[in-house]
C-alpha cells in the first residue's frame, strides 16, 4: 500500500531578528508512523484542502486556485525560552502577526521513500491567516499568484498625489505642482496628466512645473481651479496584447517577472493573434478588470502554472483534430457528465470601439466613434430568435481587431458551447488550458455517426486515485457572417455612414437599434 506524504514550506525572516535579515524555512507536515526522521518537519497539519483554479475562455482572469492548511497549535522553542511559556502559533503571530501575506508557500506531496526534490511541489502566495483559536486552531489561507491583480491591491495607473497650484483658464501652456518637489517625486520627464479628471494634456517637466499641449485624446480644453488634481496618465499606444499584461503584472501588481515567460507569450501571440490594442487610461483603474477586459477582447486565456511558477498565455483557436482523444477506454466509467448552456448562444455581435473620450467612465455607447455589428441569420432562424451581445471595446481602436473579436465570437457561440466534467485514472496527463477531443456513444451527427467534440479544459483537480476534469466545448464553425457592417458615429451618437447588404430588409430600424441607446431588433 502507498504510504503519502504532505508538507507546507514557507520562508520568513528569522525569528531571532538579525541583519542582514535572514531568511528560515519552516516545514510542517501531515502527521503519520511513517515519517521519515531524515525529513525535518513539524507535524502540525491537521488538514489540507484545495480548490482548483478556474480558468475562463476569453472572458477575465478566472476563478483563483484556494489552498486551506489547518493546523493544531503545540508547545515549541523558539529561542530559549521556557518550554512551558506560550504556544507555537501564539508565538509565531507574535512574531509575524498578519505580515505573512503574498509569502510564498509550498504544498509538496509525495511518498515513503521520495526527497522532497522527488516529490510534487506546488507554488502559491499567502491570502489570510486566523488564530490560534481558543480551541487551538490556527489556519492559512493561499491563492494562486494572479491573486495579486485584485481590485484592491493592483491600480494602474497608481495614485497621483500632485494638485495645481493656481486655477487656469481653458488656453494655459504651462502649470505649477504642489506639494513641493512633487514633481520630481511622482512626475516622469515627460508624458501625459488627466486635470480634475476632466481633461488629459501632454506635458514636459521641469521641476514643480509642466509645460502642457491640451486637450489630447478626445478631451476638450477647459478651465481648472486651483487644487485640481494631476493624475499622471497609463497610455497604451498600440501594442501587443502580451506586453500590455506584462506591463500592467510586473509595474503594478507586484508580481515577479520571473513568473511571466515573456518571450513565450509573444510568440503565442505573434502565431496565433498579430493583433495590437491601445487604450489611455486616465484614472487608477484594477487591473483585474483591465487584463479582463483585454482578455475578452482578444480572446485570451491565462492560467497559473503552479508546478513550473509560470503564468501561462494562450490564444483562443480552434482545437486540432490530431490532438489526445478521451473516451470510454480512458474516462472512469460513470463519471463524465454533460451539460447544455443555452444562455451562451450568440446570432448577433456588436462591437463599439475607438473611445471617443477615455475620461467618460460609464458604460455608454455614445462615447465610441464607431460599431461593427456581425449577425448570423441562419441561425436566428433555426433557433427562433435572436440573442445579441454587446462589447464596449475599450482596447480596440481599428476595425481589424473588431473584425478579428466579433468572428471568434460568432465562431464560438452560434451554437451554445457544452459544458463537461469527467474522471480520468490518476496516470493520466491533462494540461489545464489545453485542447482535446472528447468521444462518447451519444454525440452523433443527424445521421447517428458517432463524432468527437473539441474541448478546451477549464479546471483539473488531482486527487490520491484519480483526476477531475472540467472543459468547455470549443466550437469553431467557420461560418461566414451574413451581416456584416460598420457604423460610425457622429460626437452626437447619430449614425453618421453605414452600409447593409441590399438583401438585409427594414434596414432604418436595423440602423435606429445599434447606434447608441438603441435596445431592439426587428423580427
Amino acid at each position: 500500500m502507498t504510504k503519502s506524504l504532505t508538507y507546507v514550506e514557507i520562508d520568513v525572516p528569522s525569528f531571532v531578528p538579525q541583519s542582514p535579515e535572514a531568511i528560515e524555512t519552516w516545514r510542517f507536515a501531515v502527521p503519520a508512523g511513517y515519517l521519515p526522521p531524515e525529513i525535518d518537519a513539524i507535524p502540525s497539519i491537521d488538514a489540507v484542502s484545495f480548490t482548483p483554479a478556474r480558468i475562463s475562455l476569453g472572458k477575465d482572469l478566472g476563478e483563483r486556485a484556494s489552498l486551506k492548511i489547518v493546523s493544531r497549535d503545540h508547545k515549541h522553542i523558539f529561542n530559549g525560552e521556557p518550554f512551558d511559556q506560550g504556544t507555537f502559533f501564539g508565538k509565531w503571530r507574535g512574531r509575524y502577526g498578519t505580515k505573512l501575506r503574498g509569502s510564498e508557500l509550498r504544498l509538496i506531496r509525495g511518498q515513503l521513500g521520495q526527497s522532497i526534490e522527488q516529490m510534487d511541489t506546488r507554488y502559491y502566495v499567502i491570502d489570510n491567516t486566523d488564530g490560534p483559536t481558543f480551541d487551538g486552531v490556527y489556519t492559512i489561507e493561499a491563492k494562486d499568484i494572479l491573486k495579486f491583480a485584485d481590485d484592491d491591491r493592483a491600480q494602474c495607473p497608481k495614485l497621483s498625489n500632485g494638485q495645481l497650484v493656481g486655477s487656469i483658464g481653458d488656453a494655459a501652456t504651462e502649470i505649477i505642482l504642489s506639494p513641493v518637489d512633487i514633481g520630481d517625486a511622482e512626475y516622469p520627464a515627460s508624458g501625459w496628466v488627466c486635470l480634475g479628471g476632466k481633461e488629459v494634456v501632454s506635458f514636459t517637466r521641469s521641476g514643480d512645473t509642466l509645460t502642457i499641449t491640451r486637450a489630447q485624446f478626445g478631451t476638450a480644453a477647459q478651465s481648472h481651479s486651483s487644487g485640481d488634481r494631476v493624475q499622471l496618465v497609463k497610455r497604451f499606444a498600440g501594442n501587443d496584447a502580451a506586453d500590455i499584461i506584462n506591463d500592467l503584472f510586473v509595474n503594478y501588481t507586484g508580481i515577479p517577472a520571473s513568473t511571466i515567460p515573456l518571450a513565450e507569450w509573444q510568440e503565442e501571440t505573434s502565431n496565433f493573434l498579430n493583433v495590437i490594442y491601445a487604450r489611455t487610461i486616465t484614472e487608477p483603474t484594477s487591473v483585474r478588470k483591465l487584463a479582463s477586459e483585454l482578455i475578452e477582447q482578444a480572446a485570451l486565456a491565462l492560467r497559473w502554472d503552479d508546478r513550473a511558477q509560470r503564468i501561462r498565455l494562450n490564444v483562443l483557436r480552434e482545437i486540432a483534430t490530431d490532438v489526445a482523444t478521451y473516451d470510454h477506454s480512458r474516462i472512469l466509467e460513470g463519471s463524465l457528465k454533460i451539460k447544455d448552456q443555452p444562455r451562451k448562444r450568440i446570432s448577433q455581435i456588436w462591437t463599439y470601439y475607438g473611445q471617443r473620450d477615455p475620461t467618460d467612465s460609464g458604460a455608454n455607447a455614445d462615447n465610441f466613434r464607431a460599431a461593427l455589428a456581425d449577425a448570423d441569420l441562419e441561425r436566428e432562424t433555426d433557433y427562433g430568435s435572436a440573442e445579441i451581445r454587446k462589447i464596449q471595446a475599450r482596447w480596440i481602436e481599428t476595425e481589424t481587431a473588431a473584425t478579428r473579436l466579433n468572428s471568434i465570437q460568432i465562431s464560438r457561440f452560434r451554437d451554445p458551447p457544452r459544458a463537461f466534467s469527467f474522471e480520468l485514472f490518476r496516470n493520466e496527463l491533462v494540461i489545464p488550458a489545453a485542447g482535446y477531443q472528447l468521444r462518447w456513444w451519444g454525440n452523433q451527427d443527424a445521421t447517428g455517426i458517432e463524432q468527437p467534440a473539441p474541448i478546451q479544459v477549464t479546471q483539473v483537480r488531482t486527487d490520491a486515485d484519480k483526476i477531475y476534469v472540467e472543459a468547455e466545448e470549443m466550437l469553431a464553425s467557420g461560418v461566414i457572417v451574413l451581416v456584416h457592417v460598420v457604423f460610425l458615429f457622429a460626437s452626437d451618437g447619430t449614425v453618421q455612414q453605414w452600409q447593409l447588404p441590399a438583401t438585409w430588409n427594414d434596414s432604418d430600424n436595423f440602423v435606429a437599434t445599434i447606434a447608441p441607446g438603441g435596445n431592439g431588433y426587428r423580427n
